[in-house]
This record gives C-alpha cells, structure tokens and sequence, in this order.
C-alpha cells in the first residue's frame, strides 16, 4: 500500500496490463440465438478462418475509444504514460490473431466447451513509447500433448518485449534530494522542513484512511472470536480494550 502512494502507478514509465479480461464476442444481430453464433465461431475456429471474428471482439472495440488524458496530436516520445493509450502486442490488432480464441477449452477436449462462446479472453496490454512488443502468442495445449487434449479452460499466452529502460544513479540523486532540502533556493530550511512536514501528514493520513476498512473488519472478527471465550464483565473490559486498540 505505501510503494503506491510513494510510487503511483502512472509513476513508471511502461506498464503491462494482463491476465483473464473476460472480454468476449459480440453477437451481431444477424443470428437469431447464441447457440447459433457458438456454433459459426467454431466453425470459423475449425477453418482456420478465426481472424475474421476479431470484428466481434469486445476489446478490440475498448481500444479504439479515446482513453487517458486528452492531448493534441500524438504523444512525443517521453509522454506521461497516462496520456499514452493502451495497446495490444503485434499480431493482433489490425493484422487479426495469431492464435486461436483462448477460452472456453473443453476439459479434457480437444476442443471447445459447448457452454461458451470461444473468445480471447486472455490478453497482454501495455502503455508506453518505450515498449516493442517482438513475440505474441498462444500454447495451444491439444498440440502440446499426445494424444491431444486440454488440462485447463484456457490457452497460455505470452509475450515478449523489449523496453527501453534507463539507469538511475542512487547516490547522485539522492545528493540532489539532500541538495534541495539543506541548501533549495526557493524555499528557507524552517520553509522546507514545514513542508516535508505537510507532506508526511498528508501521507500518514492518506495510509491510515485507505487501510480503515480492514481494521474495522479485524476488530469485529476479534469481538466475534471474544464473545466465545468469555462473558459478562470479562468481556466488557475486553470489548473497551478493544475499541481502544483499534482507536490508537
């Protein structure tokens, strides 16, 4: 919880969003049932013909929306992250899926679980200027295994990437902090050191307020666990040393 509040997430300079989206195929009103749009994506999936179904794809549409900051023109090299919008690797968009839908495998298959509509559910994004995506694809089990078949409802995917990073000198930094706290042209040392001190008092506040709600959950569990060990007055004091252990 404090590494967010000391290094929040648009802090950094590339980000990667993946796992399971949950994101599926749209069904276009052209078929009447969802059973029959289940059954022209496998058949599409069968033919080899998956990449036309990308149209159908939830995230796909999600990308092409304007998302972060508003800015003019395209963003330079070292933009903000936040004003970067988010990306798939190459391969996928506008060139159509190298892989098959990963979900919903039949367990143990092959093949395709008669319950969904196959989909790419699993997906890597990333946000940056600094990212290359060089590899993007899927581990299809029924090829991995012999004979074929499927330990798991989704295909693996995965990704590489080159990103280009920069060094940063600890102790040469960590001077200029010093440098600005003990000498700053700006601000007077009591100035500086009142803000530090603003600073600080914001942050605890900050911490403290966010991790409320699980204390106030650790207390109840701990009354709960007290009222079945003891009772009447025993149970008063521990009740109050309680509240006032969760007070502090």
């Amino acid at each position: 919880m404090a590494d967010q509040f000391l290094y929040p997430l648009w802090a950094h300079r590339a980000i990667f969003l993946m796992g399971d989206t949950n994101m599926r195929l749209t069904k276009p009103p052209e078929f009447e049932s969802l059973s029959a749009f289940r059954k022209h994506v496998n058949g599409a999936i069968v033919a080899g013909e998956w990449a036309d179904l990308q149209k159908h794809d939830q995230l796909s549409e999600m990308l092409k929306q304007p998302t972060g900051i508003p800015t003019p023109g395209s963003p330079g090299k070292h933009a903000h992250p936040q004003a970067m919008p988010w990306q798939e690797a190459v391969g996928f968009r506008g060139t159509g899926p190298k892989f098959p839908p990963t979900f919903k495998l039949l367990v143990p298959g092959p093949g395709y679980s008669a319950k969904r509509v196959p989909a790419w559910t699993d997906r890597i994004l990333f946000r940056s200027a600094d990212i290359r995506p060089m590899r993007y694809e899927a581990v299809l089990q029924d090829q991995m295994f012999d004979p074929p078949r499927n330990i798991a409802d989704h295909h693996p995917i995965y990704g590489l990437f080159e990103v280009d990073c920069i060094q940063v000198n600890k102790g040469l930094l960590h001077s200029h902090v010093q440098e600005l706290i003990h000498v700053g042209v700006k601000f007077s040392r009591d100035a500086c050191q009142q803000l530090l001190r603003e600073q600080s008092r914001h942050f605890r506040w900050r911490f403290v307020n966010t991790g409320r709600p699980h204390i106030e959950l650790l207390a109840q569990r701990m009354f709960a666990d007290l009222q079945g060990e003891l009772q009447g007055e025993d149970l008063t004091v521990a009740a109050d040393w309680l509240f006032e252990g969760q007070q502090d």
